[in-house]
């Protein structure tokens, strides 16, 4: 386990080194890998936490915590300011942690919840960083409403 966690941390490390330079060779696959270690770190997280079915106050508070972290990845590679960045990180955890609150109510599984979760984080990040980058139009406005409202009709029906 601890040569796992470790050679994962260098593959983790190494990869943020090749995302500082956008020019870099490397960039686009780093940029890709980080990419998918965080959504599949916020899925587990967002799992756990919703799993908990812990007070909205305690749920709500961590999932805005974990996505407003997890954004700021996402969106520094926007290339604007980090001020800028933070904003729309913070705005995207508090959007995201928002969900929390109406899913209390429904009697679905953790694994669902979570899912739900990250699809909600997928939308609001990517709607973020399409504004910070100055490419937000209403064809990608439609784009992203779409693939929430057809990943939220398969979640509530197929899902455990």
């Amino acid at each position: 386990g601890y040569v796992l966690t470790g050679l994962l941390l260098i593959v983790v490390i190494s990869a943020e080194y090749y995302t500082v330079d956008p020019a870099n060779r490397r960039y686009l696959a780093a940029r890709l890998s980080l990419n998918a270690w965080a959504y599949l770190v916020a899925l587990l997280l967002f799992v756990l936490i919703y799993s908990a079915k812990a007070r909205s106050l305690i749920s709500a508070t961590g999932v805005t915590l974990v996505s407003t972290l997890l954004a700021l990845e996402f969106l520094r590679s926007a290339g604007r300011s980090f001020g800028r960045t933070a904003l729309y990180a913070v705005i995207a955890g508090l959007c995201t942690g928002e969900i929390v609150w109406a899913m209390n109510y429904w009697r679905i599984s953790g694994i669902t919840g979570g899912l739900i979760l990250l699809l909600g984080f997928y939308v609001f990040t990517g709607l973020a960083n399409q504004q910070l980058q100055g490419r937000l139009t209403r064809r990608v406005l439609l784009e992203h409403a779409v693939v929430a409202l057809v990943g939220l009709a398969v979640l509530l029906q197929f899902g455990p």
